[in-house]
């Protein structure tokens, strides 16, 4: 699922949306949505996407702050990740 640049998403329409469904996606790009926080994050770490998950990409989501940004913190909650896409 390709969400880049969508500035009206929010974390609720996308803890809503997603993580609470059942739906199960092998890609996500957050690319450049601002509002976007490590709260949706979170949430898709204990959503069913976090076991299907192999693409992920936060580039430009600036307000998740830097430090959960990085690989190192990502693949802890989404072990099946191949590749992560992030700003540092």
């Amino acid at each position: 699922m390709n969400l880049t640049w969508c500035l009206a998403l929010t974390n609720r329409g996308l803890i809503e949306g997603i993580c609470q469904s059942e739906i199960k996606l092998t890609f996500l790009g957050l690319f450049g949505n601002t509002t976007i926080t490590v709260e949706s994050v979170e949430a898709l770490a204990k959503s069913p996407c976090a076991l299907t998950l192999e693409t992920f990409d936060i580039n430009g989501c600036k307000q998740i702050e830097l430090e959960k940004r990085q690989e190192e913190y990502l693949r802890e909650y989404f072990i099946h990740c191949k590749e992560f896409i992030y700003h540092s």
